[in-house]
């Protein structure tokens, strides 16, 4: 292996730091192909679970002082905050909380 490839643990790190990006696109998919108030519910629950890798994953780095990689942490808070604010404009009304 060559000292340029990513250990299986970065590569791990990585993409749990991005991993909000996979609940922003799922939810936005729940939203567009659900219509009911049950399903867009659903889809405001699964945006808020994308918020969850993020706090764990800031606890983790600080726990071990471990930088997060910043392609990674930019593209799953920038990908909360764009869906977040698309879904509020346009489903403000079935917001549960």
């Amino acid at each position: 292996m060559s000292e340029t490839a990513k250990s299986k643990g970065q590569e791990l790190y990585e993409t749990l730091w991005a991993s909000p990006v996979f609940f922003a696109v799922a939810s936005s998919a729940v939203f567009i192909i659900g219509d009911t108030p049950r399903s867009e519910r659903l889809a405001w629950y699964l945006y808020a679970a994308g918020w969850v890798p993020l706090l764990v994953m800031t606890a983790f780095a600080l726990v071990t002082r471990r930088r997060p990689p910043t392609y990674a942490l930019a593209a799953g808070i920038g990908s909360l905050l764009l869906f977040g604010v698309f879904h509020l404009a346009l489903y403000h009304d079935s917001m549960p909380f």
